[in-house]
């Protein structure tokens, strides 16, 4: 199933005011959308729980969260509820995924007032993403805010490191040039949210990298490459098959190269083809040729 509906999860100091831009562009493109506001200092997770439980009501759904909205997100899917199982893709903008180290410099500095019960998820130290949904974590490198004052040479959207947005087991990990609150406006970084929130099916021709191929797999739901080539397929094949496995959603289909040769002599801008399908074989003809084309299936 696609997802249908997106919660949206701010970051520290913020409403759910600031995510409106986001939320109305989704909205135009059909998601059912929850900009959910909550105290960021004094975080009531029962009551943020609940209402993305009641409102993802076992529909296919996916977390859009910017900065702290982000470590909120997880602390969600630790708790597991039932509901939770339906959220296939989480989307961080700028989240301390290991921990902030302002946040972790105003604590060390007697600043805890100006945090309070954030810190439960600012301090937080994780080096993994566990879980079933697929985490595609944005970040940027425009340091415009107090980063640069107090980690000089470091990178950093400004208020967030960049090495603080990287997991171990994350599906993506994208930079704009962009700081820290300006990730949530950038249109260029809307249509890659959109993009990962659309995309159920790629299609691919070839003979690709396995690093694509991960892509592609990380970013659809299903994956379908149709291989093709004379002498090239069986090297290709014995080179990647063991490492192409370990991506459940991607199938693989070979098209012999006996068929395929036939079909390039086809191809005009004046063809007329008539196609026949019947318990997965394929008759291809035109006036001069006819073409019985058996695929196999590798993968999937």
């Amino acid at each position: 199933m696609a997802v249908t509906k997106v919660v949206v999860l701010h970051g520290l100091y913020m409403s759910g005011f600031v995510m409106r831009p986001l939320c109305e562009r989704l909205e135009k493109l059909g998601f059912d959308i929850l900009n959910l506001s909550y105290n960021t200092l004094t975080p009531d997770r029962h009551a943020i729980f609940e209402q993305i439980d009641a409102f993802v009501a076992g529909h296919d759904a996916a977390l859009v969260c910017h900065s702290m909205g982000g470590l909120v997100a997880r602390d969600y899917l630790t708790h597991n509820s039932a509901a939770s199982a339906a959220i296939s893709k989480v989307i961080t903008l700028g989240t301390p995924h290991k921990g902030s180290y302002i946040a972790k410099h105003m604590h060390d500095h007697g600043f805890d007032m100006l945090l309070k019960n954030s810190v439960e998820y600012l301090l937080s130290q994780q080096q993994n993403w566990p879980f079933k949904a697929k985490l595609y974590s944005i970040a940027g490198d425009l340091p415009i805010g107090l980063m640069p004052l107090l980690k000089k040479g470091s990178r950093s959207d400004g208020t967030v490191l960049l090495d603080e947005t990287k997991l171990q087991g994350m599906a993506e990990h994208k930079i704009f040039r962009l700081s820290h609150t300006t990730l949530i406006y950038s249109r260029t970084v809307l249509d890659y949210i959109v993009d990962i929130l659309e995309l159920e099916l790629w299609l691919s021709v070839g003979l690709p990298e396995e690093k694509w191929l991960k892509k592609a797999s990380n970013r659809a739901k299903q994956v379908v490459l149709y291989t093709y080539g004379e002498n090239n397929q069986g090297p290709w094949w014995q080179k990647n098959q063991n490492t192409l496995r370990q991506y459940s959603n991607l199938k693989i289909i070979s098209l012999p190269y006996s068929a395929t040769s036939v079909m390039a002599e086809m191809l005009t801008r004046t063809m007329a083809l008539t196609v026949t399908v019947q318990d997965g074989e394929i008759w291809f003809s035109d006036e001069q040729h006819s073409v019985h084309l058996i695929p196999e299936t590798l993968q999937g």
